[in-house]
């Protein structure tokens, strides 16, 4: 059975339907506005188990009964089934801020918003407009729904003339250019109103008025709304949007914002803060501090979380939380100053920390440069062959000397570390360490095939090989030679060299 018995506030479009049987072939169905059923409003002989009456009246209680019919007979009616339909309420709501200027200058285009709390469906809607214009043939009017339909008032109407104050319906007649102003009256729009039917009202209707030539301007003075709904408009009798049976602070004047309580809601202002964040001077040091100041004294309550920090504490006009270490941390700060109760506003803060000291290394093809590439501070200090070198950039190239080469490089900061390398300038072989004890290392800057010669002190020969470099280095085993000292000749493609090894 639909809708069930006795249900209310239905809508004035409605199907009744109920159960059948396959005794029945057809159906006497009776809709009437009293139980009696002396005031029918519908009578219908239907095959089906279901009708739709026309034109239900909003606010009304009606009666419905069904009879049975098949080839043999008539039965009796059944006992009668009810519903009552909603509420039809009309509301008139005028946008504010107007008069809004519509400048000669350009191309402009301007808006005017109503808003609706209500949830409610729409039945008919007008708008009324003064609108004053030197040229309405430069303009295009549209209205749009909360839903986003959008329908057309105007587009490119009555040429030279000028003007608009008039009541746009479905219902009124079609509009003329005429005189000053040249729309008037109740007249209906380029587009039907009637695209809004069905829709919630709830949100922001918008007229938007696009004046589409330079020239001619003027003013929208007055745009309001009048919506018809099947229901009933809450009272709002201070206008702050919230309904006055969930308003527990009446009486809020024009213009306040307000929570969801109809109560004020009071802001700081967006300079009355001023958040500080000092980072760790280095990574394990935990030194970190954020610090607020604010410019009202008030009784602020501040809460700091992060990191795993949890800290609530309270304050007048300064205050600062210490020995943090490096993450996002959350601020937020609250008030109460006698019966007015600051909304708390929240800020993110971010601690840092010096990154670690980063050095990247290339030589040139040729061997004859070093490019550092630098990073974890905005300082470097470069010790490179007994000179000190200070820069503030992310890539420095140095010149390498035959032989080795030492860097140190170092920042402002101890705790980032120290990079020390050693680096082979061309055409250079070198034999490390020495004095040895059990392996020594020859380090070239080429590779390919080396030639090693050892002599004693004696000058007699005790080992020659050949070795091809691998990773511009080579390792000799000397733990099974005698200590003393000898003679390591080393010869590349491009040079030789003897070395003096000490053998421990």
């Amino acid at each position: 059975l639909s809708p069930l018995n006795g249900a209310i506030d239905l809508p004035t479009v409605q199907s009744l339907q109920w159960e059948g049987n396959s005794l029945y072939t057809g159906y006497d169905l009776e809709l009437a506005t009293d139980m009696a059923f002396n005031d029918i409003v519908q009578t219908v002989s239907l095959l089906g188990t279901s009708f739709q009456p026309a034109n239900l009246e909003n606010q009304t209680t009606y009666y419905w009964r069904v009879k049975p019919k098949n080839i043999c007979g008539e039965g009796t009616y059944g006992l009668p089934f009810s519903f009552t339909t909603v509420q039809f309420n009309c509301l008139d709501k005028a946008a504010t801020g107007l008069p809004l200027a519509i400048s000669a200058t350009g191309t402009p285009t301007i808006i005017s918003k109503i808003a609706f709390f209500e949830d409610l469906r729409l039945a008919d809607i007008n708008v009324a407009l003064d609108l004053d214009h030197t040229y309405l043939a430069d303009l295009v009017i549209t209205l749009t729904s909360p839903s986003g339909t959008v329908a057309t008032l105007i587009s490119s109407s009555c040429g030279d003339l000028r003007n608009i104050n008039a009541i746009f319906d479905d219902e009124g007649s079609n509009f003329v250019c005429v005189g000053d102003p040249a729309i008037k009256g109740t007249i209906k729009p380029l587009g039907p109103l009637s695209v809004f039917n069905g829709e919630s009202i709830k949100g922001e209707w918008i007229l938007q008025v696009n004046d589409n030539a330079a020239s001619d301007g003027g003013s929208l003075n007055l745009f309001s709304l009048e919506v018809c709904v099947e229901g009933a408009f809450s009272s709002d009798e201070d206008g702050d949007g919230v309904f006055d049976q969930d308003d527990i602070c009446p009486g809020t004047p024009p213009n306040t914002e307000v929570d969801a309580s109809g109560c004020a809601v009071y802001k700081f202002a967006s300079s009355n803060f001023e958040i500080s964040a000092q980072s760790e001077s280095c990574r394990p040091n935990n030194d970190g501090i954020i610090g607020i100041s604010a410019i009202l004294p008030l009784n602020y309550g501040v809460s700091i979380t992060g990191n795993g920090t949890v800290v609530s504490d309270n304050f007048t006009d300064t205050y600062s939380l210490s020995n943090l270490g490096a993450g996002i941390y959350t601020v937020c700060v609250d008030a109460i100053e006698g019966l007015i109760t600051y909304e708390e506003a929240c800020f993110d803060v971010v601690i840092s920390e010096p990154d670690p000291l980063n050095v990247t290394s290339k030589i040139s093809l040729d061997g004859r440069q070093l490019t550092l590439t630098l990073e974890g501070s905005d300082f470097y200090v470069i010790e490179f062959n007994g000179q000190t070198i200070q820069t503030n950039e992310g890539q420095l190239t140095l010149d390498l000397q035959k032989g080795g080469n030492s860097l140190k490089v170092m920042t402002g900061l101890s705790c980032q570390g120290i990079f020390e390398d050693r680096f082979l300038g061309p055409e250079s072989l070198l034999l490390l360490p020495n004095p040895a004890e059990d392996f020594v290392a020859i380090y070239g800057s080429e590779s390919g095939i080396i030639y090693l010669e050892v002599y004693g002190m004696d000058g007699r020969r005790i080992f020659a090989e050949s070795r091809t470099m691998e990773g511009s280095q080579t390792v000799l085993e000397v733990s099974g030679w005698a200590s003393g000292i000898y003679f390591v000749k080393v010869r590349s493609a491009s040079q030789t060299r003897t070395f003096k090894l000490i053998k421990r």
